[in-house]
C-alpha cells in the first residue's frame, strides 16, 4: 500500500453576501380555501420584548382574532389574487401589535387558492396545507414536518423522520419537484403535543401555539420551512458558470413574494406559468412501489435518453425508504452517474431520501470500479468486466444480496446498446424489468424487452457470461417526462451535468482548490495508467499532472517497470481496479520521486491506494483560472489575449449523412 502524509487542512466558513439573513417586516400571508388557518398577528413580530409579552391579555387576543375573522369572511367570496391591508386601532397600543419603534405594522392578507404561510420570529415560515394541496419548489430549502404527512418525490415526510429537517434542492434547468399533502384521517393528541412543543422552541408563546393548534383541521399538514445554506451551494455559486441558485428578488405581484425573498426559494402552484420542467408523477407508481421494495427484489430500469429513468428510480428509492432502512442502488451508467464522479460503475447503499439532481446527493460507494470512459462503445468488454466486478461483490455479501436492488442503465437503445444490456441483465439477474417508452420511437428499443426475447437473443460475447436463463417480470410504462407547458427552458448539456458532479465532489474539500494542502506519495509505491488513450509510458506522469485521477487499488502486475526503482510501474491495458475516490495531481517531482495529491478522501482510506488511473473525465475548465483572490498568476494558465490555450475545447458532433441515390448513366 502507498504511504500518504496528511497536511493540516484548513476550512473556511465564509458565506457569500447572497446567503446572509434578510430582515423582513412582520407579516401574515393568508390563503383561503375550504379550511382557514389563522395566526394571531403577534406571532409574526420579530422584535417582541419579554416585558411587552407580559402585557398581553386573552381578551385582546380574542378581539384580534374576531376582527381578523370578520375580514376573512368579508373577502372569502372573492376569487383570484386580492391584497388588503388591515391596520390595527392606533388607540389600542399593545405589545401584540407593536415592536420597538412603536409603529403599527400592516397585516397583509394574500388570498390564493388553498395554502397559507406564516412567518415566525426567527425568520422561518410555517406552511399549512390540506389534502390534496401541492406546491412546486425552485431553489434550496430545509423542510421539517410538524404535523401530518407530506410526500416529496415519493418520500413520505412526517414528524418522526424529519426532526432534523431534510434538504430539498431543485435548481434551475432541472425538473422541479413538489411538496404534496397526504390524506390524513386525523391527528393524535401526541402529534398535536409534539407540534405545540416545536412551536414553543421557535419562540411562539403558549397562547399563540394553542391558537394555531385550534385552527388546524384533521386533514391539515404543517411544515417548517427554513433557509438553506450549505458548502455545496456556496461552492457551486462560486465556481460554476451556470447560475443554479440565483438570488431571489420577487416583487409583490407574486403570491408568496415575501416568503420567497426571505427563504431564497420560489414557490409555484401546479397551474404555474413558470418556464421550467415540472415533476409529473404517474398514478401507477405508488402501486408499484410496495412490490419493488420487497427484500431480495432486483429491479432494472431501462429506456432511451430523456424518458425519466433517473426520476423514476429516485421515486422508487424514496418509496422504499418509507418501508426499509436502506436499499442498494447499482449504477451501471458511467456517462451520467447518480452517486459518483462520471466514468464509474458502482453499488451504493442508500439510507437517506434523494431530493434533488445527482450532484446534490453524492455518496461513498460500497463498491466502485473505474471504467475510464463515458463512451462505452470504445471499450464494451472492459465495461462488462467492470459491471461483473461490482455485481459479484454484491452477490457475495449476504446483507447486500437481501436488500431491494435498483439498477440504473444507459440510454443506449440501438445497435450495441441492446448487446450491452443483454450482458448487464445476465450479470445482475433481475426479478423485474421496467422499460420506459418515449413518444419518439427512435429513442426506444426495437422490440419489447420481454424475458423470452432476451433468452432467445444471441450475443457475440455470450460465451463470456454465465450460462443461465433469465427469469424476470417485464413491464412497459409510458414516459411521463413530457413538457407540461409549451415553453420550457433548456436543460443542461451532458458535459455540463458531468462538470457539476465533479464540482460537487470537490466541494467536500472545504477550502478553495489552490489553498488545499496536498498529500504526498512516493512514486515507487504507485502504479499508473491512462485508460482511455494510448500514451507512451514516458509521458504518463505528464498527462496526469494538473488533472483528475481515480484513486484505485490494483493487484495487477502487467506493466512496464523502469530501471530506476524509484519510478512507478506503468500498467498496460485497462485494469479492472476498485476505486476509492478521486483526486487532483497537484504536482510531481522526479528528483524526489514524489507525487502531490489534492483529494477529499480521508487519510485512512487514502493509505490503501496504490494505483492512479487517468480517464476521459477532466476537470471543469473554469477551475484552472478562477481563484478568489486573483493576486497571483494561476499555474497552467496562459496570460494575455490571443493565446490558443485560453479557449475552451469544444466537442462538435457531426452526424453521418446518408448518401443520395444516383441513377446509373445519368448526365
Amino acid at each position: 500500500s502507498c504511504a500518504m502524509e496528511e497536511g493540516n487542512l484548513r476550512e473556511t466558513s465564509t458565506i457569500p453576501e447572497d446567503d446572509q439573513p434578510i430582515e423582513c417586516n412582520p407579516q401574515i400571508i393568508q390563503v383561503s380555501s375550504g379550511h382557514n388557518v389563522k395566526l394571531p398577528p403577534y406571532l409574526l413580530s420579530a422584535n417582541q420584548e419579554e416585558d411587552e409579552t407580559e402585557e398581553s391579555s386573552t381578551d385582546h387576543i380574542s378581539s384580534v382574532l374576531d376582527r381578523f375573522s370578520k375580514t376573512l369572511k368579508a373577502r372569502k367570496k372573492k376569487l383570484g389574487l386580492a391584497v388588503k391591508q388591515v391596520k390595527s386601532d392606533p388607540g389600542k397600543k399593545s405589545g401584540l401589535w407593536y415592536g420597538k419603534d412603536k409603529q403599527t405594522p400592516p397585516v397583509v392578507k394574500v388570498q390564493t387558492d388553498k395554502m397559507a404561510m406564516h412567518k415566525l420570529p426567527n425568520g422561518s415560515y410555517l406552511l399549512a396545507m390540506s389534502h390534496p394541496d401541492m406546491l412546486y419548489l425552485c431553489g434550496k430549502l430545509k423542510v421539517t414536518a410538524l404535523l401530518g404527512e407530506v410526500k416529496i418525490l415519493g418520500y413520505v415526510l412526517n414528524y418522526d423522520n424529519s426532526k432534523a429537517g431534510v434538504n430539498v434542492l431543485t435548481p434551475e434547468h432541472f425538473t422541479l419537484i413538489n411538496i404534496e399533502c397526504c390524506k390524513s384521517l386525523g391527528h393524535t393528541d401526541e402529534a398535536r403535543e409534539n407540534m405545540r412543543a416545536a412551536l414553543k422552541s421557535f419562540g411562539v408563546e403558549n397562547l399563540g401555539a394553542d391558537a394555531l393548534m385550534r385552527q388546524c383541521g384533521d386533514s391539515d399538514s404543517v411544515l417548517l420551512l427554513q433557509r438553506l445554506s450549505s458548502e455545496l451551494v456556496i461552492y457551486l455559486n462560486t465556481h460554476c458558470p451556470i447560475k443554479l441558485f440565483p438570488k431571489v428578488s420577487s416583487t409583490n405581484d407574486r403570491r408568496f413574494y415575501k416568503a420567497e425573498n426571505q427563504l431564497q426559494c420560489l414557490f409555484e402552484l401546479p397551474d404555474t406559468a413558470l418556464n421550467e420542467k415540472l415533476f409529473n408523477e404517474d398514478p401507477n407508481w405508488a402501486q408499484l412501489a410496495p412490490t419493488l421494495s420487497e427484500p431480495g427484489n432486483k429491479t432494472v430500469v431501462c429506456g432511451g435518453k430523456g424518458v425519466g429513468k433517473s426520476t423514476f428510480l429516485r421515486y422508487m428509492v424514496n418509496s422504499s425508504l418509507n418501508r426499509h432502512d436502506a436499499v442498494l442502488f447499482l449504477d451501471v451508467d458511467p456517462g451520467q452517474s447518480e452517486f459518483s464522479v462520471p466514468g464509474c460503475v458502482s453499488a451504493v447503499i442508500v439510507k437517506e431520501p434523494l431530493l434533488g439532481p445527482n450532484f446534490t446527493h453524492l455518496r461513498q460507494a460500497a463498491r466502485m470500479v473505474f471504467v475510464g470512459d463515458i463512451d462505452v462503445a470504445k471499450c464494451p468488454f472492459h465495461y462488462l468486466e467492470c459491471v461483473r466486478n461490482v455485481a459479484e461483490f454484491c452477490w457475495s455479501d449476504p446483507e447486500l444480496r437481501n436488500m431491494p436492488w435498483f439498477i440504473n442503465t444507459m440510454g443506449f437503445t440501438q445497435g450495441l446498446g441492446l448487446e450491452l444490456l443483454f450482458g448487464v441483465l445476465h450479470l445482475v439477474r433481475p426479478t423485474h424489468l421496467y422499460e420506459l417508452k418515449s413518444a419518439r420511437n427512435k429513442h426506444n428499443f426495437l422490440k419489447p424487452l420481454s424475458c423470452d426475447f432476451m433468452n432467445q437473443h444471441h450475443s457475440f460475447w455470450q460465451r463470456d457470461l454465465t450460462a443461465s436463463d433469465l427469469d424476470y417480470v417485464s413491464v412497459s410504462l409510458d414516459s411521463v417526462a413530457v413538457q407540461t407547458i409549451q415553453k420550457v427552458s433548456r436543460g443542461l448539456k451532458p458535459r455540463e451535468c458531468r462538470d457539476l458532479v465533479v464540482l460537487a465532489y470537490l466541494s467536500t474539500l472545504g477550502v478553495p482548490l489552490h489553498q488545499a494542502v496536498p498529500y504526498v506519495a512516493p512514486l515507487a509505491r504507485l502504479k499508473l495508467a491512462v485508460t482511455h488513450e494510448t500514451v507512451h509510458y514516458s509521458h504518463v506522469l505528464s498527462v496526469m499532472n494538473a488533472n483528475l485521477v481515480a484513486l484505485c487499488v490494483s493487484d495487477s502486475d502487467q506493466g512496464v517497470t523502469a530501471d530506476d526503482p524509484s519510478f512507478p510501474m506503468i500498467l498496460t491495458g485497462q485494469p479492472v481496479a476498485p476505486c476509492l475516490g478521486f483526486g487532483i495531481v497537484r504536482g510531481a517531482s522526479l528528483e524526489e520521486s514524489q507525487v502531490y495529491l489534492v483529494t477529499p478522501l480521508p487519510g485512512d482510506k487514502l493509505a490503501g491506494v496504490n494505483c492512479l488511473l487517468k480517464g476521459a473525465i477532466d476537470l471543469p475548465p473554469n477551475l484552472y483560472w478562477e481563484v478568489e483572490s486573483g493576486s497571483f498568476q494561476v499555474p497552467y494558465v496562459a496570460v494575455g489575449p490571443g493565446q490558443p490555450t485560453t479557449r475552451t475545447i469544444r466537442r462538435v458532433f457531426r452526424p453521418i449523412r446518408k448518401a443520395r441515390p444516383t441513377t446509373v448513366g445519368a448526365v
